[in-house]
């Protein structure tokens, strides 16, 4: 409290004593403004009639300090001295006329501190959202560049897997081909392979691994390395099939039951105009 009349010191004291707060007394407002820089308290009771300096000075210089700035300030002094423009320049938090109640100065003490309390709660809480915010940013940045990262990888894994498909056509008489390869994600696990014959013939594998996406892809790229390793010469497509589906388990192994293929071999021979085929469990290969 910062008062130069001791008994209203003593009244004060003794009656925020009763309700369980500590009272530190200033005579005048200069020897005040150094307490409470030293030691910030709660709240500061500010008799507006203190010597030492101008009220105004005092809360001004309370404000302009970061350890004291939020200080609640509450004013006691007599009707005659609070004058409402004085009263706005200082800008304090309540004031209580003198003579004042006993029950009144509590209330307006009480109130006062709780809303500190709940400026500070909110204050931390604000803190701690502006913190999650940061956080999330940060994952939300994170994230981006992963996903730039895998969308790069996957651009990559589609150029790869167009690889796996042929690039150049054999010569078969009275037959032509062209092939659409349009995947339902960035990459699939179809694959098809034309492999030209001794004979003039050739062989059309087609295959589908089950399944979508990077996982089916990785699968494709073994079946296209099962199918390079398949000597065509002289099998029916019932042979091929059979040598693949062999090569195909001794591969993949127990993930056999959980991984599989579908696949079609077709023997074009092109001077009879005529096709053999072999199909394992994939759609009709035939328009």
């Amino acid at each position: 409290m910062v008062s130069s009349a001791t008994e209203d010191v003593e009244i004060v004291r003794e009656q925020l004593g009763d309700a369980g707060y500590q009272l530190l007394h200033g005579p005048d407002m200069r020897e005040a403004l150094q307490m409470i820089e030293a030691t910030p308290p709660d709240l500061v009771l500010l008799d507006i009639e203190a010597p030492g300096m101008g009220a105004v000075q005092f809360c001004e210089a309370l404000r302009a300090a970061p350890k004291t700035e939020a200080i609640p300030i509450l004013i006691i002094g007599r009707p005659e001295k609070l004058d409402p423009e004085a009263l706005l320049q200082i800008g304090p938090d309540g004031y209580v006329r003198r003579p004042f109640r006993q029950a009144e100065l509590l209330s307006r003490i009480r109130t006062l501190l709780r809303l500190k309390e709940l400026n500070i709660k909110l204050g931390d809480r604000n803190s701690q959202v502006l913190e999650a915010n940061a956080r999330l940013d940060q994952l939300n940045q994170e994230l981006i560049t992963r996903n730039r990262e895998l969308e790069q990888g996957l651009e990559m894994a589609h150029r790869l897997q167009e690889a796996l498909l042929p690039q150049h056509y054999p010569v078969v008489e009275n037959m032509s081909f062209s092939h659409k390869y349009s995947p339902a994600e960035a990459v699939g696990g179809d694959l098809f392979q034309i492999t030209g014959l001794a004979d003039g013939n050739a062989v059309l594998f087609v295959t589908d691994v089950s399944g979508h996406g990077v996982g089916a892809a990785l699968v494709a790229s073994i079946v296209k390395a099962v199918i390079e390793h398949i000597d065509f010469q002289g099998k029916t497509p019932t042979d091929i099939l059979k040598d693949f589906n062999s090569r195909f388990r001794s591969i993949l192994g127990p993930m056999t039951p959980q991984v599989y293929a579908t696949g079609v071999v077709i023997i074009l021979d092109g001077p009879a105009r005529s096709l053999r085929i072999a199909n394992a469990g994939h759609p009709c290969p035939l328009v």
